[in-house]
């Protein structure tokens, strides 16, 4: 049997959470002793509605092994279009199709028949277009620095950027020449030395994170919490939470 590829995991890895849904739901429901109509137990009618929170679905990220991004992706996609929900478990479509599709399906009539692209790309392609898509659509970088941090994190990887310069080309992959650290920077609107500062703040811990989010501690102070391990990072928030 051909190995399943990581689109045909995530499907099933939802399929699994909703079934185990069901079953929590069920389990409630006979706890509570609500029973409906020929000895069947009546489901929450908002079971598969209700907002999936960014907890579950890193979990079903982690499980999967797409983005998150793609994991939201298909989650829209199995609630809206199960035919296409279908393609991808089956392996003919990749989730960016699908909910490429769907999209173009929701989009209403005109009078002129409007070509549609339809575009099948990988993950590291998908991601990239979504996040020159938000810059574009409010016109300015991302301004939570975290945010921000994962951002250029991402390109950096994308791009190949390592030491500030480019260490393998990506010109058959994306169709853009070698990048750098400038164009990093230039990306999330910061200059060179401010880029660098906001990298490191990926290696900071969650908790550190969420000060530097909430605007409680500036990026420049939060640098050099990057550079102390984690089991002294501990006495550190405590002070900052007084």
């Amino acid at each position: 049997m051909p190995e399943l590829s990581r689109n045909q995991k995530a499907a099933l890895v939802i399929l699994l959470h909703y079934e185990e849904e069901r079953r929590k739901a069920r389990e409630r429901q006979r706890e509570a002793g609500e029973i409906y109509g020929r000895g069947q137990e009546k489901l929450s009618p908002d079971l598969e509605g209700a907002k999936v929170s960014g907890e579950v679905a890193d979990i079903l990220k982690k499980k999967s092994g797409v983005s998150k991004t793609n994991i939201y992706y298909l989650l829209a996609v199995y609630k809206s279009r199960l035919d296409l929900f279908q393609l991808v478990k089956d392996g003919k479509y990749s989730i960016n199709k699908a909910y490429t599709q769907m999209k173009a399906d929701e989009a209403p009539e005109v009078v002129e028949e409007v070509p549609v692209e339809i575009l099948d790309v990988d993950e590291w392609q998908a991601e990239y277009l979504l996040i020159a898509e938000n810059v574009e659509r409010r016109g300015q970088a991302e301004s939570d620095p975290i945010k921000k941090a994962r951002i250029a994190q991402f390109l950096k990887e994308y791009w190949g950027v390592k030491n500030g310069v480019n260490q393998h080309s990506r010109v058959g992959h994306n169709g853009q020449p070698s990048k750098t650290t400038a164009d990093i920077a230039e990306t999330i609107g910061e200059s060179e030395k401010s880029t660098r500062r906001i990298l490191k703040l990926n290696d900071l811990i969650p908790e550190i994170q969420a000060l530097v989010s909430s605007g409680k501690l500036g990026t420049t102070a939060a640098e050099q919490y990057a550079y102390i391990s984690p089991e002294n990072l501990h006495n550190a928030i405590y002070n900052l939470r007084k």
